[in-house]
């Protein structure tokens, strides 16, 4: 009979109780370190999207506010065609202050209400650790546009004195030849004005931009002779929400159009201004992103326009003019 030595039979009884229980903690250990892991990276993946909607949301506001005076619903947003669906991660509830933005879930979150006043007229930025989306650049403060001076009244043309009548000539067996007047010298003939569009072209540019937003400068070009004292334009919104400030604006269909103030209609000739600007929501934009636009071209004004009459022959019975 083979006897096993002591030795051996030690060296083959496997894992000891405590050297398994080392394991196992430190497989436990090492789980919970994943789990906390995977969850915090949800939880930020989470609050970045909520701090995008409430930014998106905000610049909404900002913007209906800035064309209508008040706050507005999911809805009337939606309808003004300045958020493209209704929000699934918050609720707009009004109040007597302005808005505040509440989780559709009903988790409860710091205190985001807001009475829709902010520096510059634009919404505040979330107090998260995510970089803030910037603002709008406060509109020029429209204290008492400067009075315009009226335009000298145009002096009426000088009445055409009728030319003297011709005697007739003594009646012959010939029918006489009347000796016809000698021509009054044309006066010299005034050159319409070109209406103030032509020769003006127009751009909005992107020169800022967030994910759910951007500002925009309009400018306008005078290349031609003569100084532009109004401007209309119509920009292809693109399917954004734009909003330009500083301005009359009219929306029809996919564009909206947008007029001078009393104060910042007037382009030198030759030069570019920058009258105005724009809000823009929704996102996909970048700096130096344009938008279609075309310049309206304004009916000349009757102050543009002159005539003269002008008598070229004259008899008797009658005459001939030239207009």
């Amino acid at each position: 009979m083979t006897q096993q030595h002591p030795s051996t039979a030690s060296g083959d009884r496997g894992f000891s109780l405590i050297e398994m229980l080392v394991v196992i903690t430190v497989l436990g250990i090492l789980a919970t370190i994943v789990v906390f892991a995977m969850r915090g990276g949800a939880d930020e993946a989470e609050a970045a999207s909520y701090a995008a909607d409430e930014r998106t949301i905000e610049t909404a506001q900002e913007a209906y506010n800035a064309q209508n005076g008040h706050y507005a619903d999911e809805e009337q947003l939606v309808t003004a065609g300045l958020l493209r669906q209704a929000s699934e991660l918050h609720d707009v509830v009004l109040d007597e202050a302005g808005y505040h933005l509440v989780r559709a879930d009903g988790v409860a979150t710091d205190d985001g209400s807001t009475d829709g006043e902010s520096a510059n007229g634009q919404p505040v930025a979330d107090e998260q650790d995510e970089p803030e989306s910037p603002t709008a650049p406060a509109a020029p403060t429209t204290t008492a546009a400067p009075t315009t001076t009226a335009a000298p009244t145009t002096t009426a043309a000088p009445t055409t004195t009728a030319a003297p009548t011709t005697t007739a000539a003594p009646t012959t067996t010939a029918a006489p030849t009347t000796t016809a007047a000698p021509a009054t010298t044309a006066a010299p003939a005034t050159t319409v004005a070109p209406a103030a569009g032509t020769g003006v072209t127009c751009a909005l540019t992107v020169y800022e931009a967030w994910d759910s937003g951007a500002n925009a400068n309009l400018t306008i070009t005078n290349s031609t002779g003569r100084k532009v004292t109004a401007w209309v334009v119509r920009i292809d919104r693109q399917g954004y929400g734009i909003t330009p400030w500083n301005a009359t604006t009219s929306s029809s269909g996919g564009s909206i159009t947008a007029s001078n103030l009393s104060w910042n209609g007037t382009v030198q000739p030759g030069a570019t201004a920058t009258p105005t600007g724009a809000a823009i929501s929704g996102s996909g934009l970048a700096v130096g992103t344009t938008f279609p636009c075309a310049v309206v071209t304004p009916t000349p004004k009757v102050s543009d326009v002159a005539c003269t009459l002008e008598v070229t022959q004259a008899w008797n019975g009658g005459g001939n003019v030239r207009l």
